[in-house]
């Protein structure tokens, strides 16, 4: 019983990481409806671990559920989107002021390289993979917060935006790349000096010139689209 217990859940797990994997590339847009039936059939499993996987997915806010309708990604209005937003970026710099003194020189050397990949992408004009380095480069601070659940939020609020491609922002909004690598720059050496307040002040108008040029962005998107 245990044993079949655990392939269910492993079954679910992969049908939960598909699906989710499907939402952040945009395979799936907002308001898409999804077929439980079609995705058990493409993934080889029976509707039960879709199901679950699907409750998984409504709980972090990816996807909307009822008894009456398919589920449907998740969208968000720009009231919604610019909270999220907001919301994420104040977590942001709690996580920051929570890891920063707890980066040793040792540390630093792959935040530097994921630096050096990041410049490579822009050079490339590779703009979406830039996004998805850029979410690393984050996280990859953060990851020294001895707070889970924190990172656990910021990671969920970053998602629901990814709904809306602010994953892929550089590529909506190319000139964001430069002044972001320069603050990135700047960050790893105020979090070297052991300076966590510069390093949270440089942060938080980090994410707002990003906040408000993904917002522009969405804007034309949505215009683009009606």
């Amino acid at each position: 019983m245990l044993q079949s217990k655990m392939i269910v859940a492993s079954r679910e797990e992969l049908v939960y990481q598909a699906i989710k994997d499907g939402i952040l590339r945009g395979d799936f847009k907002p308001n898409d409806a999804l077929n439980q039936a079609d995705i058990a059939r493409q993934l080889g499993v029976s509707v039960i671990p879709v199901r679950s996987a699907i409750s998984r997915l409504a709980a972090e806010g990816l996807l909307s559920q009822d008894a009456y309708h398919s589920p449907k990604v998740s969208a968000l209005t720009r009231t919604e989107l610019e909270e999220v937003l907001l919301i994420g970026m104040q977590l942001e710099i709690l996580a920051l002021r929570q890891a920063a003194p707890l980066i040793t020189p040792e540390d630093l050397p792959p935040l530097r390289q994921l630096l050096t990949e990041m410049d490579t992408a822009v050079e490339q004009g590779r703009m979406e993979e830039f996004g998805y380095l850029n979410r690393d480069f984050h996280m990859a601070i953060y990851a020294h917060a001895p707070l889970p659940r924190l990172r656990q939020m910021i990671r969920d609020l970053w998602n629901m935006a990814d709904i809306h491609r602010y994953r892929a922002m550089f590529d909506l909004a190319p000139e964001m790349a430069g002044r972001a690598q320069s603050d990135h720059a700047r960050l790893l050496e105020l979090i070297a000096a052991g300076q966590t307040d510069q390093a949270a002040v440089l942060l938080e108008a980090h994410k707002q010139y990003s906040r408000s040029c993904y917002l522009l962005a969405f804007e034309e998107l949505n215009r683009q689209n009606s």
